[in-house]
């Protein structure tokens, strides 16, 4: 999956991702947000997350676990989980 999400970001300038349909999601997703935002920083843009992902966001993103996690989740792309 990781190497088809490098293979798109290679033939695309610019990612917009729309994660508001989103019912579910493991850690494997948040893994790839993370590896989505690191390689593509400004060319990629979370247009909107859903509830789902922005509670599995919020608790991932404690104190402790938000220093690691922090350079590949930038809280204001999900408003909601830094006030959840």
């Amino acid at each position: 999956m990781e190497d088809r999400v490098i293979d798109l970001m290679r033939r695309h300038r610019c990612l917009k991702i729309d994660l508001a349909a989103v019912e579910e999601i493991d850690l494997f997703g948040i893994h790839l947000i993370g590896v989505l935002q690191n390689l593509g920083g400004c060319s990629v843009d979370i247009v909107a997350a859903s509830p789902v992902v922005e509670r599995a966001l919020s608790r991932l993103l404690t104190p402790t676990r938000g220093s690691s996690l922090g350079r590949f989740v930038r809280r204001q792309d999900f408003p909601h989980a830094a006030a959840a």
